[in-house]
């Protein structure tokens, strides 16, 4: 399954480049801390532009595909 995470171009490349760092996720959020996706390439762009506004940026997305039948349980 294809996921977005819409951002802003200097995270995106941050992301790519070292990781995903949860310590640079905000707390008091929607779900609390974590790396947010989204099955909707619209949302991600209109967030991607939303972080880059607020960043003077430019706005990017990153594509994340995810197995779900090779995904394991954590719980």
């Amino acid at each position: 399954m294809r996921l977005y995470r819409g951002t802003d171009l200097l995270s995106a490349k941050d992301i790519c480049v070292n990781g995903i760092d949860l310590s640079k996720s905000r707390k008091h959020i929607d779900f609390g801390r974590g790396f947010y996706l989204t099955d909707d390439y619209f949302t991600a762009k209109k967030w991607a532009k939303h972080k880059a506004l607020q960043r003077n940026s430019d706005p990017a997305i990153i594509n994340v595909d995810f197995d779900f039948v090779s995904a394991k349980k954590t719980y």
